[in-house]
């Protein structure tokens, strides 16, 4: 009865191809591929973990993107308002009143506490 020493002697080639392709397997399979993460930290990570970072930067941008937009129509609004009260050369109360209606409803979005509970979970998430 031949012992696994003479055996590998024997089949010298066959055993260091299946030594290397059984180090090639668990090499491809246990370590998955790794980059930087997106926060300007050294730390490597992998796909599911930059996905995630991805999701949480493009939903904070999306969030002020929807700030400016409030802001640009609330300018809108108050630049409109002084127009109209310069050609016509008469101060509207109902001009009046419509501008302030539209500034105190302009705040009240921005301060949307849904919005601010939310990136607030996400910075969380993101952190933990």
């Amino acid at each position: 009865m031949q012992t696994i020493k003479d055996i590998i002697k024997s089949n010298i080639g066959q055993s260091v191809a299946v030594l290397i392709a059984s180090c090639l397997v668990l090499w491809l399979f246990g370590c998955q591929p790794k980059t930087e993460s997106l926060n300007g930290s050294k730390i490597l990570v992998n796909r599911s973990q930059l996905e995630n970072e991805l999701d949480h930067i493009l939903s904070v941008a999306e969030l002020r993107f929807q700030e400016l937009d409030q802001q640009d129509r609330m300018r809108k609004i108050i630049f409109d308002s002084a127009i109209m009260m310069a050609q016509s050369g008469k101060v509207s109360p109902l001009g009046i009143l419509t501008t302030l209606g539209a500034i105190f409803g302009a705040g009240a979005t921005v301060d949307n506490v849904a919005k601010r509970k939310k990136l607030k979970e996400l910075i969380a998430a993101n952190n933990g």
